[in-house]
């Protein structure tokens, strides 16, 4: 019987799917770790640390189908970490071949191992599925290129937008390249109150070769990142690309910004991109809902303003008054 919403029939489709059920199901975990302990095994015959005949039997039964899968949650009424699956396997192994499965292994890190390996198999179906998610998003934004509809702005109305660029905007990011590893800034912007509450959560993110940023950040905290990209990489920023929503504070900017997980906030993501169109830094801010005010002075230019004049001076001609 389903224990939880993943795994139910009447709302599991809304959590996963049967695809990625059975990546993480019981019998592709103890798949994973099978696969870590024959590796060991393997690596350690080379070494001639325990008998290569020993290890070709290891390498050979590592096969979850050969387990006795309810039998290893039993163990786990009385055990912990892998020693359940320790028990299972070794009851399949032949000539003492037992005595050398997880020779002098750390049981951790034979599960976070495993864990990792299904995580990989995991990344794969998410990649794949979010670049079928960008084209579907790409024909939305040609499709409805042309359809009007209210902009947002911190759960109000704002300019209109078309449908077709809001899905451009979630292209864009769904079309980001994947697995890039990134220098990784974060801080917190202050009030200027003695006392006041933080007023946003800032992450940074610039290309893993920059490594000279960080001794930069520490050495001129004045200066913003990208003044200090474009004076250290002659990299110049010639556009800003800015995405303004409401969102939920998440769990670790809630921390850093005294405030409640899950509370109103305001997330601005911007990228800063040079004329190649290379993105040169890309920044996520959070503003609790409570600590954020917008103020905008627009001045009309003087030929504007006699626009306007010479307008209401026509219409008043026009009436005859």
């Amino acid at each position: 019987m389903p224990s939880t919403a993943i795994d139910s029939q009447i709302h599991g489709f809304l959590f996963s799917t049967d695809e990625m059920r059975e990546i993480f199901s019981d019998r592709s975990w103890a798949q994973k770790w099978l696969d870590t302990e024959a590796a060991l095994a393997a690596a350690q015959a080379e070494l001639g640390i325990i008998p290569q005949e020993k290890a070709d039997i290891i390498v050979k039964h590592a096969d979850a189908d050969l387990l006795d899968i309810p039998s290893i949650g039993e163990f786990y009424k009385s055990s912990i970490t892998i020693v359940p699956l320790l028990k299972a396997f070794k009851a399949v192994l032949p000539d003492n071949a037992g005595e050398f499965v997880h020779w002098g292994a750390t049981s951790q890190d034979i599960v976070d191992t495993g864990l990792v390996l299904l995580q990989r198999d995991a990344y794969k179906v998410i990649l794949r599925d979010m670049e079928l998610c960008r084209e579907y998003c790409l024909d939305l934004a040609e499709k409805y290129r042309n359809t009007v509809m209210a902009g947002r702005t911190h759960v109000v109305h704002a300019i209109p937008i078309t449908f077709g660029y809001k899905a451009a905007v979630w292209a864009d990011e769904l079309g980001r390249p994947a697995g890039d590893v990134c220098i990784r800034f974060s801080m917190i912007r202050t009030g200027s109150a003695d006392g006041a509450p933080p007023i946003a959560w800032t992450t940074e993110y610039v290309r893993r070769d920059w490594i000279e940023l960080i001794r930069a950040a520490k050495d001129f905290p004045h200066l913003l990142m990208i003044e200090l990209i474009e004076r250290l990489f002659r990299k110049h920023c010639t556009e800003v690309r800015q995405v303004i929503e409401a969102r939920a504070l998440p769990e670790e900017g809630a921390r850093h910004l005294n405030a409640a997980t899950g509370s109103p906030a305001l997330r601005i993501v911007r990228n800063y991109v040079d004329e190649s169109g290379e993105i040169l830094l890309s920044t996520v801010s959070y503003h609790p809902g409570d600590r954020y005010a917008f103020n905008l002075n627009a001045r009309i230019p003087e030929h504007k303003r006699n626009e306007r004049l010479d307008e209401t001076l026509f219409d008043r001609l026009r009436n005859g008054s």
